[in-house]
C-alpha cells in the first residue's frame, strides 16, 4: 500500500503565514521542509525522523545536533464530536463494540498484531508517512476497554520508525520513542427516539524535540502543529463516528436476519 502523505489543506499556509508574522523572522528552510505538509496525527514522528536522520550525516553535524538543548515543544488537543444513529439500542451497541471496537475506532492502520505476553494489548502499525526526504511509520501499543455504554482506547506506547524507501524495511529505534499521552473515549446512549447518540472524545498531549537546524521558530511550529492537529483530529473523529454507524447498522441487520 502506498505511504500516506498528509497535506494540511488551504488553512495551513494561511495559518503558518499569520504565525510567522507574529514570531521572529526565520531563515529559509535549508532542508526542504514544507510548512503546508505538516504531519497531523503523527506530527511528533517528524522530530524523531529528522533526529534519526542526523545520525547519517557527518560526525561534526551529528555531534552538534546531539549537543543542542532547549528545543522541546508541548502540544495538547481535546476534541468532542457527537453523532445521531437513527435506529439502535444500547445493548446491541455494547455487543457490537465488544467485537469490533479496535477495527472501527482506529483508522489508517497497515496492520494489527497481538503483543507477545499481553494478549489484551494490540500493536498497531499506522500507514507509512512521507515527510520531505524522510519516510516514517508509527507503531502504537493500544489497549481497548469496552464497558456498558462506553469504549476507551488507551494509547500505552508510541514509537516512530524510519522506513528505507528502497527496501521498505522499518527500523524502530528505542531512542525515538514519542512522548505522548492520549486517550479516546466513545460513549453511546439512548436518544429517546428509538436510536442512539454517539459521542466521541479524543484527548492527546505530546512532547517533541526539534533538531538545532530546524528553520522555524518554536512558537510557529507549536501553534501551527496545535492548529493543524486539532483540525485533522476533528475530521478523523467524524470519520470514526461514520464508521461506527455504518458497521453497526450492518451488524444489526445481520443479527436481525
Amino acid at each position: 500500500m502506498e505511504p500516506v502523505t498528509f497535506v494540511g489543506g488551504p488553512y495551513v499556509p494561511r495559518r503558518l503565514a499569520q504565525l510567522r508574522s507574529e514570531a521572529a523572522p526565520a531563515r529559509s528552510p535549508a532542508h526542504g521542509f514544507a510548512g503546508g505538509s505538516v504531519l497531523p496525527a503523527t506530527f511528533a514522528a517528524f522530530a524523531a525522523g529528522v533526529g534519526a536522520g542526523a545520525a547519517g550525516r557527518p560526525r561534526a553535524v551529528a555531534r552538534r545536533a546531539e549537543g543542542s538543548k532547549g528545543r522541546s515543544l508541548r502540544i495538547e488537543n481535546q476534541i468532542s464530536v457527537a453523532r445521531e444513529i437513527q435506529y439502535g439500542d444500547v445493548d446491541s451497541m455494547d455487543k457490537f463494540m465488544r467485537e469490533n471496537a479496535a477495527q472501527v475506532c482506529l483508522q489508517n492502520l497497515e496492520k494489527i498484531e497481538k503483543k507477545q505476553g499481553a494478549a489484551e494489548v494490540m500493536v498497531c502499525y499506522l500507514q507509512p508517512t512521507d515527510m520531505g526526504p524522510y519516510r516514517t511509520q508509527m507503531k502504537m501499543e493500544v489497549k481497548v476497554e469496552v464497558l456498558p455504554g462506553s469504549c476507551v482506547l488507551h494509547i500505552l506506547d508510541m514509537h516512530a520508525g524510519q522506513v528505507d524507501k528502497k527496501t521498505g524495511e522499518v527500523t524502530f529505534d528505542p531512542e525515538h520513542k514519542v512522548q505522548q499521552k492520549a486517550e479516546n473515549v466513545v460513549t453511546w446512549t439512548d436518544n429517546g427516539r428509538g436510536g442512539l447518540e454517539v459521542v466521541n472524545r479524543s484527548w492527546s498531549k505530546s512532547k517533541m524535540g526539534l533538531p538545532w537546524w530546524f528553520p522555524l521558530p518554536d512558537k510557529v511550529v507549536e501553534q501551527t502543529a496545535k492548529f493543524v492537529i486539532g483540525q485533522v483530529i476533528k475530521d478523523g473523529v467524524k470519520k470514526v463516528n461514520e464508521q461506527i454507524e455504518e458497521k453497526y447498522l450492518d451488524f444489526s441487520a445481520l443479527v436481525e436476519a
